[in-house]
């Protein structure tokens, strides 16, 4: 009995944590904010075909739907809050011949009802950002260049009111928060900088608050050439939250208290784009890029990914992360000749800023996509699938003028890419 109990509780001390699975949700196509509340998620789909872009809505029962709006050309400024009864709706740019102005519409209820909102459109200026908490709302206007942020009360006959006067900010679509009072806008100021954008340039994270004048910068940071800039912000009861991401940084997540006096900061083990949103307090809503020199700016046709992580990243939780892949080939690429391409499929698990193991990943169907010079990509129809150890082999009967390949494992319900792939040039 006593050996029987031993083993067991050995077994119980070694076996190795569990940790909470990031989920991949959607394909961006092209970077775009994100938005989430009440545990809904929304983000803006894009399709190549029309150039448009569709807002859609994750469930909170993790299903997802096709909002009823029609397709934008532009992606969707737009996020997601608490109206005055409590149901979740969202608040979004409309933009239209004279401007651009705010709409409502209602997410949680059945009806689904659109409508505008008058009391906050501006007949001289056209609004942005909107974010809402239950009768108050907070948006932009562009006045000479800047961004300015205003507030205000829908049952309330006030006009809006101005919430910053002695800054010029740029705010890009989806960068403001509030929950109650408390009031969050994650900006640029690009006034040190010359006309062409050189020069040095702070982004910042300043708190607001709807009742009362003025504003505190909680968190900043200059950079100049390469990038280096706070995403979106989202609230809790107690804390701001946000990501770090930029050209040649680690890319972080970062959460601050609401009064500014502490910061923690963990490693996202990911490049990042901006686009952060919390659909609840244990949840957070990313967008990652898949390999390097992947901006999902159109440029190189490789998705970003709406991902989820259902656990709150600080405080040593541990993580698995979403499934990367990589490719290679072996040898020296010759013209007309057979080349074989390898590569392995596996989820790092995380805990703050350490790995803690490698997980590889078996049994996914993979397949080689060749990338043309205009950096689209085709199937070759060559296919494998992983092993034990997450690795997998593809042999190209006879490569080409180049041997740009890159592979694609089928990991439903969102593929994951080995980036661009392979570079470097064939011999005869």
């Amino acid at each position: 009995m006593r050996r029987v109990a031993l083993a067991a509780l050995l077994a119980f001390t070694v076996a190795p944590a569990s940790a909470r699975a990031d989920q991949s949700l959607a394909e961006l196509g092209r970077d775009a904010p994100v938005a989430g509340y009440g545990g809904w998620k929304a983000w803006s789909q894009f399709d190549a075909k029309t150039a448009r872009y569709t807002l859609m809505f994750g469930h909170p029962d993790d299903s997802v739907g096709v909002s009823p709006l029609p397709p934008s050309p532009t992606p969707w400024d737009v996020s997601l809050g608490p109206d005055a009864d409590g149901g979740v709706v969202a608040i979004y740019r409309s933009c239209g011949s004279r401007g651009c102005d705010l709409r409502r519409l209602e997410v949680s209820a059945f009806n689904g009802r659109d409508e505008p909102l008058p009391s906050v459109s501006s007949p001289h200026y056209s609004e942005a950002t909107p974010t809402i908490w239950r009768s108050t709302v907070v948006f932009t206007r562009r006045i000479r260049g800047c961004d300015v942020p205003y507030v205000k009360n829908l049952a309330s006959h006030a006009p809006s009111r101005r919430l910053l006067r002695s800054r010029c900010l740029q705010t890009p679509a989806g960068h403001v928060s509030i929950r109650g009072t408390r009031i969050a806008i994650s900006s640029v100021d690009r006034s040190g900088a010359d006309e062409h954008g050189a020069g040095r340039k702070v982004s910042e994270i300043r708190r607001y608050d709807a009742d009362r004048r003025g504003s505190k910068v909680l968190l900043r940071q200059t950079f100049g050439e390469e990038s280096n800039l706070f995403g979106q912000v989202a609230q809790d009861a107690s804390r701001l939250y946000s990501v770090r991401f930029g050209t040649h940084q680690p890319n972080t997540l970062v959460r601050v208290s609401a009064g500014g006096t502490r910061r923690q900061e963990v490693a996202a083990f990911r490049r990042l784009t901006g686009g952060f949103a919390k659909p609840s307090d244990r949840e957070s809503l990313y967008v990652e890029q898949q390999g390097i020199e992947t901006e999902c700016d159109g440029f190189v046709q490789v998705p970003c990914r709406v991902a989820l992580a259902t656990a709150v990243p600080f405080g040593g939780v541990r993580r698995r992360l979403t499934p990367e892949l990589t490719v290679s080939y072996e040898g020296e690429p010759r013209r007309g000749q057979p080349l074989t391409f390898t590569g392995q499929l596996v989820r790092r698990v995380v805990a703050s800023n350490s790995l803690v193991r490698v997980e590889p990943r078996a049994g996914y169907p993979i397949e080689l996509y060749h990338r043309n010079r205009d950096e689209t990509f085709a199937p070759t129809g060559l296919t494998a699938r992983t092993d034990a150890d997450g690795r997998y082999r593809i042999v190209v009967p006879a490569v080409g003028d180049d041997p740009w390949y890159t592979a694609v494992a089928f990991t439903p319900p969102v593929a994951t890419w080995a980036g661009r792939g392979t570079v470097g040039s064939v011999t005869r």
